[in-house]
């Protein structure tokens, strides 16, 4: 008798990312990793130093969260919010220092985009939420 194929798993409905800083290199993201999160589901971005997140799809500044306006949010020092962006949408983010006030154009940079980045929905096998 076939045995049954394993589930698949969907996106986690929460996903954390760690935004690191040091005076040499300034802002960075840890795990610099693709990140995933449900349609619906939570980002939650924790930094010790507190900066703008600028959020674009598809090379275009985007308010990608619930009640999001102007491109940003604050973390100071950490940030949750509602993504409001349909399944198979790739966010891209960018960490900045407070004081930036004009909109940053996207990042082209393909690994900015892949250490920079959220799955929306589920798009094939999901990952196990961190912890």
């Amino acid at each position: 008798m076939a045995e049954a194929a394993p589930a698949k798993k969907g996106a986690p409905s929460t996903d954390v990312i760690n935004i690191t800083w040091n005076q040499a290199s300034g802002y960075g993201i840890q795990p610099p990793q693709d990140s995933s999160v449900a349609v619906g589901g939570t980002v939650e971005f924790l930094t010790a130093k507190a900066c703008k997140i600028w959020t674009c799809v598809n090379g275009t500044p985007t308010n990608v969260f619930a009640n999001q306006t102007g491109y940003n949010v604050v973390c100071n020092p950490s940030y949750s919010g509602t993504v409001n962006q349909p399944d198979g949408t790739l966010i891209v983010f960018q960490p900045t220092p407070t004081s930036v006030i004009v909109t940053p154009a996207c990042p082209t940079n393909q690994e900015l985009i892949v250490k920079g980045s959220i799955k929306v929905g589920s798009m094939g096998e999901g990952k196990k939420e961190r912890e």
